[in-house]
């Protein structure tokens, strides 16, 4: 269908007219702005998962690292340290006496006795080994000497760890002593002397033999038993 010279003339002026020519800036703009848009969501995507894949590989590589350590026990990068214990073992037979088998008063527990001495009635917490005053009293074991102190009621005492978690306090020594604090003691070693012990004279010189087993006084005569 051919056009007719009026009708291509109002076809050309409506394609040069300002209306023509706003409408298709308006055209152009929406569609570069719609472009722009779309580049910016596309590189907005892509950064989002470029982040994704390197949260997910630290995720991946700790959570790897956890699991290496749950099933060695060992933490990455560190060198684990092990530590030997020595552990005294006291066996049967070991202890001997340390002033002769003669005892004078027994050990009495949680049961008050009758003293002499004070004229009242208490427990007894060790056994005394009759000793006359000079007599060289023996570690009952082998151990270390924990301290030495002086008692204004029971003389001087000397308290040696023997292991095991045994722990003995000699009473009524001398001040003349064979052993330091620290020292060393093997079973049978002379330790110091027989003197007095005031809270305890009228039953005669004698070793006041005290002795506890984990932090609990216990009966020292077990220890030979």
């Amino acid at each position: 269908m051919s056009m007719d010279k009026e009708s291509k003339n109002k076809v050309k002026e409506y394609f040069t007219s300002k209306k023509f020519i706003v409408m298709a800036a308006i055209f152009l703009l929406a569609i570069g702005t719609a472009a722009a848009t779309a580049i910016s969501v596309n590189r907005q995507l892509r950064e989002s998962l470029t982040n994704l894949v390197t949260e997910e590989e630290t995720v991946t590589e700790k959570t790897t690292e956890n699991a290496a350590n749950d099933v060695t026990g060992v933490t990455v990068g560190e060198t684990e340290k092990t530590t030997v214990e020595e552990v005294s073992v006291i066996k049967e037979g070991d202890f001997v006496y340390p002033a002769g088998k003669k005892i004078v008063k027994d050990y009495s527990g949680s049961v008050a006795v009758k003293s002499k001495t004070m004229n009242d009635w208490r427990v007894h917490s060790g056994i005394d080994f009759e000793a006359k005053e000079g007599q060289e009293i023996k570690a009952v074991q082998s151990g270390a000497v924990l301290a030495i102190y002086n008692s204004s009621l029971w003389g001087t005492i000397v308290e040696i760890d023997h292991g095991a978690g045994i722990v003995a306090r000699y009473c009524g020594l001398g001040e003349k002593l064979k052993v330091s604090t620290n020292d060393v003691v093997e079973a049978g070693q002379t330790i110091g002397f027989i003197s007095s012990i005031p809270v305890e004279a009228a039953d005669g010189t004698h070793l006041h033999l005290e002795v506890t087993k984990d932090g609990a006084l216990a009966d020292p005569l077990s220890l030979f038993e």
